[in-house]
């Protein structure tokens, strides 16, 4: 084989090295840009699914009316927005009031105990509908838009180191209900949760 054979032999070599170089830098670059773009398309779809899920956030309408010197009925209502028809599960619980510190100042005083007092004006009334000591859960099943749920609700008992029933009364005299709902449905992974305070009116 003369030089012109030998070189053209060695570049032809080359070429073909090359040219398997290329096609598989090629075939990475596109799995790299699939990878890229499914990640792209992930990513637009998160946030489309959150903007959806802040869009249909729950209205809730709470009324809390008094029927008695102790008693209430919590009324709550799934009132929109416009493509929420229903909740699978609303989740309610009493929350304590603000600003307090409750720690026991005794040493008797177990953290069971203080865990069960519920420090505020109003509960869920226990052994109704399901409502468990001290009453500070309830649950709403199966929440059609414009069909209220009720809920009965009593007032709070004191712990037993504040002997003085007066004396409860008068702490939670002008202090609200402190609610957490946490709204639940079967297309959403995550809940909405809803915080407010309703006022306690008491009949004259």
């Amino acid at each position: 084989m003369d030089f012109d054979e030998t070189f053209w032999a060695a570049v032809a070599a080359i070429a073909a090295v090359v040219a398997v170089g290329l096609s598989v830098w090629a075939t990475l670059q596109a799995k790299a840009a699939a990878r890229a773009s499914e990640r792209t398309a992930a990513e637009v779809a998160r946030i489309e699914q959150q903007r959806w899920h802040r869009e249909l956030t729950p209205e809730l309408d709470f009324r809390l009316v008094p029927k008695g010197s102790d008693h209430w009925l919590l009324t709550v209502e799934l009132t929109g927005p416009a493509g929420l028809d229903r909740l699978d599960r609303i989740t309610l619980t009493v929350r304590d009031e603000a600003g307090v510190d409750h720690t026991p100042r005794t040493r008797d005083i177990t953290p069971e105990e203080v865990e069960a007092v519920i420090w505020g004006p109003v509960r869920f009334q226990p052994r109704v509908d399901h409502v468990r000591e001290p009453g500070r859960e309830a649950v709403l099943e199966s929440v059609d838009r414009g069909e209220p749920a009720v809920r009965a609700v009593d007032a709070t008992v004191p712990p037993r180191w504040i002997d003085n029933l007066q004396d409860w009364q008068r702490r939670n005299d002008r202090l609200p209900l402190r609610l957490r709902a946490v709204c639940e449905h079967a297309d959403h992974d995550q809940p909405w949760i809803i915080v407010t305070e309703i006022p306690v009116e008491r009949l004259a």
